[in-house]
């Protein structure tokens, strides 16, 4: 009986040292600045890079309502600290890899983003289907200024 209550012990000891290690690790990883973080990415492969997206997905999911809330407005804080030319280089980042990964997809995966996209926007109440719409044509400042689309070539539809 005692060769359990000690294996327990150990484990539980691991479970604790394991998890400060964890903390510890995502504290660091959160008190680096955006170069260095970019850096990191930079030198992550795709399959890393698709993990790391995967579990901040999940992290953010798992959040309260509360906790998305303050995470919001940490973000939102973060950005309007910015400089005007700190924006726009954010927005020119932005926007270079979302059209860098847009062109590495196949027809299928496109054709699958765009069914998520329908799909999300008929899930939504006519007002959270506005202003998702007014943030995706001014980021979110009901302008209509430089949204995710200024640089595409008009539609034609004759």
């Amino acid at each position: 009986m005692k060769y359990h209550s000690i294996s327990r012990s150990a484990l539980i000891a691991g479970l604790v040292a394991m998890m400060l290690t964890l903390s510890a690790s995502l504290s660091a990883q959160e008190s680096r600045s955006p170069e260095e973080r970019r850096a990191q990415w930079e030198a992550m492969t795709p399959e890393d890079r698709a993990a790391a997206k995967e579990r901040k997905r999940a992290e953010f999911e798992a959040m309260s309502p509360e906790e998305r809330q303050t995470f919001r407005e940490q973000r939102k804080a973060e950005w309007e600290s910015m400089t005007p030319e700190q924006r726009e280089k954010a927005r020119d980042g932005m926007e270079h890899r979302r059209r860098e990964a847009f062109n590495s997809m196949t027809p299928e995966e496109r054709e699958a983003m765009r069914q998520r996209h329908r799909e999300r926007l008929q899930s939504m109440s006519p007002e959270q289907r506005d202003q998702a719409k007014s943030r995706l044509r001014g980021h979110g400042d009901g302008q209509g200024q430089k949204g995710g689309s200024r640089n595409r070539k008009p539609r034609d539809t004759t």
